[in-house]
């Protein structure tokens, strides 16, 4: 049986402020941005609102952050840091402002964090793991983490991140996700805990190519070939193509075997200007004993 969940984050240090005609105006860490959002097509309700930045696309793939505002002109530094708490734990990230719009935190993945932090244990495998906040979740709870990701300077990232936090004993990989779990699948290798997180489009690190619905069945196979209860499963898309219900169907397959408490939704953002509800990626998440 699943459990059907929508899920907001409890993050003190972000606040989405409003949304609308393809943006959304965020606070994060002290600085107000403002983004495109693809999924935002209704209207802004506080156009009024003071901006530091504004992310300018100059292709579909690239683009540059331009100051908006005295302060954000005057800010010489390139990073900062926000603090997450969660119930008894809590960390230190690192946000930047890259040219892929993105500040290096998802602050709507927190419920997953916490989820996490309550079930890791034993080994954990984080795959398409980025800048590492899952990763600290599950070190955080005392977890032995294997973290991977194809992109070389995003796992730098993550290495600092979990360095702020006092830790240097997670193992750090840049590969990728499926040809590493059909690798540990032959070496014997096996996790009590899977971390999930694929992008909807990507290239690996020898330039493989990566389409989400071509590849997800394939991927939820090869872990459970490495997963070993007792233990958990995190997985999160963040696709228009797919549902939750999707994920549900795809893991019920390929982990058919096992007996296990199920949730699956939304992720969402809850804006302060009017309350609506900004749709941010799919999740479905087990744990069994």
């Amino acid at each position: 049986m699943t459990e059907r969940l929508d899920l907001a984050p409890n993050f003190s240090d972000y606040r989405l402020l409003d949304s609308g005609f393809g943006e959304k105006v965020e606070y994060f860490g002290g600085w107000v941005f403002v983004r495109p959002e693809p999924q935002a097509l209704w209207r802004r309700l506080a156009p009024e609102l003071a901006v530091d930045f504004r992310y300018e696309a100059t292709t579909s793939r690239s683009g540059r952050w331009v100051a908006a505002s005295e302060r954000a002109r005057a800010f010489a530094r390139e990073d900062w840091q926000t603090r997450y708490c969660g119930p008894g734990y809590g960390f230190v990230l690192r946000l930047a402002r890259t040219g892929f719009k993105h500040l290096g935190v998802f602050p709507e993945q927190a419920p997953n964090w916490d989820y996490i932090y309550r079930h890791a244990r034993g080994r954990v495998l984080n795959l398409f793991a980025y800048t590492g906040a899952a990763t600290l979740a599950a070190r955080a709870a005392g977890a032995q983490v294997t973290h991977v990701d194809a992109v070389k300077n995003v796992v730098a990232w993550a290495k600092h991140n979990l360095l702020c936090n006092g830790y240097n004993d997670v193992r750090f990989l840049t590969d990728d996700a499926l040809g590493f779990l059909q690798r540990e699948i032959r070496r014997g290798q096996t996790y009590n805990g899977l971390i999930l997180d694929p992008p909807a489009f990507g290239t690996g690190p020898k330039g493989e190519r990566w389409v989400l619905e071509d590849k997800l069945y394939e991927l939820l196979s090869a872990a459970r070939g490495v997963f070993r209860p007792p233990g958990f499963l995190v997985l999160n898309c963040y696709s228009l193509g797919l549902s939750a219900m999707v994920l549900e169907n795809v893991v019920g397959d390929t982990f058919s075997d096992l007996n296990f408490e199920a949730q699956a939704g939304e992720l969402y953002l809850r804006e302060e200007s009017g309350g609506r509800r900004l749709p941010a990626g799919v999740f479905f998440r087990f744990f069994t004993r």
